[in-house]
């Protein structure tokens, strides 16, 4: 378990990862974040404006990322080393980085589709 502890302008998405070994989860406490979920390895995603206090569990194997505004605290669980050694990540492509970026600008609701 790790607590993120944000305190910088918004993150930008160059990368999304998956764990093939393990699931992960995260929880808001403060803040706001987006939380990215390829719904297969490159075609749609969904974006995700995570509530505070809920938790949400990303299966092994899906491509996810997320986007931290502002002052944010997230708490992360997952293996103590996956980040070492269960950590596969994807460069997106030019034009997978310009329909999350539109998609963060409409992510007032609850869930985006692509």
């Amino acid at each position: 378990m790790a607590i993120i502890n944000w305190k910088g302008p918004r993150t930008e998405v160059t990368s999304f990862e998956k764990h093939k070994l393990t699931d992960e989860a995260f929880l808001l406490i403060e803040g706001t974040v987006h939380l990215m979920v390829f719904k297969n390895d490159r075609e749609d995603f969904d974006v995700f404006q995570m509530k505070k206090n809920s938790v949400y569990n990303i299966l092994k194997n899906t491509w996810h990322a997320v986007v931290l505004e502002g002052k944010c605290k997230v708490v992360v669980v997952e293996k103590r080393d996956t980040h070492l050694n269960d950590d596969t990540r994807r460069v997106l492509t030019p034009d997978e980085k310009e329909k999350i970026t539109q998609a963060l600008k409409n992510s007032s609701f609850d869930k985006i589709n692509s």
